[in-house]
């Protein structure tokens, strides 16, 4: 079998029947796809911190290619404060919340603090969007105020995501829904057609038959009490994975706001049981009842493709790909020293060494 198919056979192994522990962080793709494909329909993977969430939804997204998946991992991006403010950030999780409110959307990852994070509330997200069609009968100056309310841009020119401009009885826009900006064309109150176009060359390059607009932020005053990602979770029915959990409560202590662990835990507690699922390292297994999470190598071994392994048994797996690096080493004339503790230890390395084939000095 190749490394696909041995993946594949991991997956296939069904639901862990109990709290996956032990979980390793390099091998934490490969639980987690387990899980969500044995789990619901869509589901939320919750990480410590961001640089985990973004090296995890780049592991999720190279096996659901390699496996030939029917779906996308996507991820969340944490939007940070003061100077560091982003707001390409902004439209990004403008767009993700939109999905994940209408349930687009298979496989998601995010950091804690990205999830905890105030945006505005389903039900006012959902009142703002709106689509466009050839047709329909809507006044142009409305339109102009209802994108001035999103938060668009009027410029002279749209030439990224979340502006407007308008000239005699022609509005160009860019909604963050969209990869691509139209021009909408109207006579008097009637849209008569949506043209998509190119911000580079301002030319257009085909007819569109509907076109989505939605806001380009997540939240501020005008639109009330906030929320968070979880009120678009229960929306969507989703499944929440969260890795490390105190892990997760220990970075929120450190790097959240005051009330940040304790919106945490509300927030967990608020969804049925059925739906959560916990991903314990070897230290927060030790305080729960786990099982095995039963999965090597991670899938940075996995893609060099190693010397043939054999499924399941990740200790053989280890053994196996040790000694070929060894013999790889001897075979280019290295001479390769390998240490014991004591006499027992140096006999377990020769017998080691005599079941794979490597030869003694």
């Amino acid at each position: 079998m190749n490394w696909q198919e041995k993946v594949q056979f991991f997956l296939n192994r069904g639901p862990y029947d109990g709290i996956p522990g032990g979980v390793d962080p390099n091998t934490l793709s490969l639980i987690v796809l387990r899980t969500v494909l044995n789990a619901g329909p869509r589901a939320l993977v919750v990480t410590p911190d961001a640089e985990l969430a973004g090296r995890l939804s780049g592991e999720l997204a190279l096996l659901v290619e390699q496996l030939k998946l029917p779906f996308q991992a996507g991820l969340l991006p944490e939007q940070l404060a003061g100077r560091l403010y982003s707001p390409a950030v902004d439209l990004e999780r403008s767009a993700i919340l939109h999905q994940v409110l209408h349930g687009d959307f298979r496989l998601l990852v995010a950091s804690v603090q990205a999830v905890l994070a105030p945006v505005v509330k389903p039900a006012v997200l959902q009142e703002s969007e709106f689509v466009l069609h050839p047709g329909m009968y809507i006044k142009f100056n409305d339109l102009l105020e209802r994108l001035l309310k999103l938060d668009y841009d009027d410029e002279y020119e749209v030439n990224t995501t979340a502006e407007f401009a308008r000239r005699g009885g022609i509005i160009d826009v860019y909604s963050p829904a969209h990869e691509f900006p139209v021009r909408l064309e109207f006579w008097g109150d009637q849209l008569e057609s949506i043209r998509q176009f190119s911000p580079k060359t301002q030319r257009t390059t085909g007819l569109v038959s509907e076109y989505q607009i939605i806001g380009r932020g997540q939240m501020d005053n005008r639109f009330g009490e906030p929320g968070t990602f979880f009120d678009y979770l229960r929306c969507a029915e989703a499944d929440l994975l969260l890795a490390f959990p105190e892990e997760c409560r220990r970075h929120l202590a450190q790097f959240g706001s005051a009330d940040a662990a304790e919106l945490l835990e509300r927030e967990l507690a608020g969804l049925p049981a059925e739906k959560k699922f916990l991903l314990s390292d070897a230290a927060e297994s030790a305080e729960l009842p786990t099982v095995s999470a039963e999965c090597y190598p991670a899938v940075a071994h996995l893609t060099k493709l190693l010397p043939e392994e054999t499924l399941p048994g990740g200790m053989e797996l280890l053994r196996q790909q040790i000694a070929g690096q060894i013999r790889q080493y001897l075979d280019c004339n290295y001479q390769v020293a390998l240490l014991a503790p004591d006499d027992s230890g140096l006999q377990h390395i020769r017998n080691w060494c005599e079941v794979y084939g490597i030869p003694v000095a």
